[in-house]
C-alpha cells in the first residue's frame, strides 16, 4: 500500500525510515549512512519538505501495515528529482506500484536517480521495469580532517562573474558534452566557486564545487588533454584547501575512472560506485 504522509502524521513513520536509511543495501542516493549526515540533519530534511509545494513524501506499507519503504521526491517543470529512497527489498509488488504511481501521475517526465553497488536488488528490479543505466561514478570522500596543507599550482585561479567568459571560451573551444550548458553553469554561480587552471594564456580546465560547514561536493570537473592528470590534480587540490579554509569537514564527489585514480592517490575514501538508471526510453 501507498500512502501520502504529512506534518500531521510523518512522526508515526520516521524511525523506521531513519532505521532503512542506515543500511545502504536498502538505500539509493543520497545515502544517510555515509558516517556524515546524521538523524537530525534527516529530521530536518523531512520537516523542511512540508513547506515546499513541490516535495512529497510517500511511505510504502506491506499488508500488516508496517513501513517497507520511504519515497521523499520532487517535481520540476519535466523533471522528478529524488530527495531519499529507502526500501528493504522484500515486497517489489509495492515498489511497482510506487513506480507506476509516479509516471501516472507525472507523464512524460524524466526519472534519473542513482544507486549505490551495493544495492543489486533494487538496481536489478529498475533495469527489469524499463530503467536504462546511463552512467557509473565513483562516489569518493575526503576527511578533512587530515587534510594536510600543499601548495598548489600558481596557474590557479579563482573563477566569477567577472571573468566567468573564461569558462565560455573553454565551451567553444573544447566542444565538451558536460551536463551543464553555460547557461546553467552560469547561473550556479551565486551557489557554486569555481577554480580554472589557466597556462599561457589559456584556461585548461575549470572545477565547480558548493562549500558547506559540513559538506562539500565537487559537481563539475572538466580538463582537456590532462595526459599526466597535472591540471585535474591542482584543481582537486584547490578545493581541498578551500575547503580547509572554512573548516568544512567532508568533501564529496562523484567521479569517473581518471578523476577517481587522482582522488585515491590525494587521500579520498571510496564510498560506493553509483549507478545512475533513468526511464528516458519509457518517455
Amino acid at each position: 500500500m501507498l500512502l501520502q504522509i504529512n506534518s500531521g502524521n510523518y512522526n508515526l513513520y520516521i524511525e523506521k525510515a531513519y532505521e532503512l536509511s542506515q543500511n545502504i543495501s536498502f538505500s539509493a542516493f543520497p545515502l544517510f549512512c555515509d558516517g556524515i549526515k546524521t538523524k537530525r540533519d534527516f529530521n530536518r530534511w523531512v520537516l523542511e519538505s512540508f513547506d515546499r509545494d513541490n516535495e512529497s513524501i510517500i511511505v510504502l506499507l506491506n499488508d500488516n501495515s508496517d513501513l517497507i519503504g520511504w519515497f521523499h521526491y520532487f517535481i520540476n517543470d519535466n523533471q522528478i528529482g529524488l530527495c531519499t529512497l529507502f526500501f528493504d527489498n522484500t515486497d517489489f509488488t509495492v515498489l511497482n506500484d510506487l513506480f507506476q504511481f509516479l509516471f501516472d501521475s507525472s507523464p512524460n517526465h524524466l526519472f534519473n536517480f542513482y544507486i549505490p553497488h551495493q544495492n543489486q536488488k533494487l538496481l536489478n528490479f529498475c533495469l527489469s521495469h524499463g530503467f536504462s543505466c546511463i552512467d557509473e561514478q565513483f562516489v569518493d570522500i575526503f576527511d578533512l580532517k587530515l587534510y594536510q596543507n600543499i601548495r598548489f599550482s600558481d596557474e590557479i585561479i579563482k573563477i566569477d562573474y567577472h571573468n566567468f567568459d573564461l569558462i565560455a571560451e573553454y565551451y567553444n573551444e573544447t566542444n565538451i558534452s558536460s551536463y551543464l550548458s553555460i547557461n546553467e553553469l552560469k547561473q550556479r554561480l551565486n551557489d557554486w566557486s569555481f577554480f580554472g587552471f589557466y597556462s599561457n594564456n589559456r584556461l585548461l580546465g575549470f572545477i565547480g564545487y558548493k562549500l558547506g560547514s559540513s559538506l562539500s561536493e565537487i559537481f563539475i570537473l572538466e580538463t582537456n588533454n590532462d595526459l599526466n592528470n597535472i591540471v585535474t590534480e591542482s584543481l582537486i587540490n584547490a578545493v581541498l584547501s578551500d575547503c580547509s579554509n572554512i573548516n568544512s569537514e567532508y568533501l564529496y564527489f562523484f567521479s569517473d575512472v581518471k578523476e577517481h585514480a587522482v582522488n585515491m592517490n590525494l587521500g579520498f575514501n571510496n564510498l560506493s560506485k553509483a549507478i545512475c538508471v533513468s526511464n528516458e526510453q519509457k518517455i
